[in-house]
């Protein structure tokens, strides 16, 4: 039945509401999580990768972004802070004020704390929680001070600072 007026739209049931496309990059990214959440780093990574893929071909730059966060922080993860520091390098060329500046701010901390490198990762891992308290990202702020604590504080012996920035 054609329709030619809102009195056959009405007859019908009513506008049938449009699906949302399905944005191919982010149903990678949710997909690299769950796999990080089950231990499966390397698939998560083939994920994450797959979606910057899918980003760039949508021009979706913000997604590419999410996509290259996930990356830096797999490959941390994995010990591969080479890699690790070389994807959060990528973020902080294009944005210095965002979660994913953020999440590239703890990965570079936590690649410098695990390779020795205390004083230097202190730097990026207070620079987290600033920017986090700037823009209100609790979880990126969590994660910074979390880290501060554990690789920072904890190995220089200043256990009362630890315990007071874990509060």
């Amino acid at each position: 039945m054609p329709i030619k007026n809102v009195e056959d739209i009405e007859s019908i049931g009513g506008l049938m509401p449009l699906e949302a496309p399905v944005n191919l990059a982010e149903v990678c990214l949710e997909k690299s999580l769950e796999l990080e959440n089950n231990g499966a780093y390397q698939k998560a990574v083939e994920q994450a990768q797959l979606a910057m893929q899918y980003a760039d071909e949508q021009q979706d730059a913000e997604t590419g972004l999410h996509a290259r966060s996930r990356l830096a922080w797999l490959f941390s993860l994995m010990g591969k802070y080479e890699e690790a520091q070389s994807q959060a390098d990528l973020i902080l060329e294009k944005t210095q004020t965002t979660p994913d500046a953020v999440d590239a701010f703890v990965v570079k901390g936590v690649c410098l704390a695990e390779t020795n490198r205390i004083d230097q990762a202190e730097g990026f891992l207070q620079r987290a929680a600033d920017i986090s308290r700037f823009i209100q990202y609790k979880l990126g702020l969590r994660r910074a001070l979390h880290h501060l604590a554990a690789s920072v504080y904890i190995n220089r012996g200043r256990f009362s600072l630890a315990l007071a920035v874990m509060e």
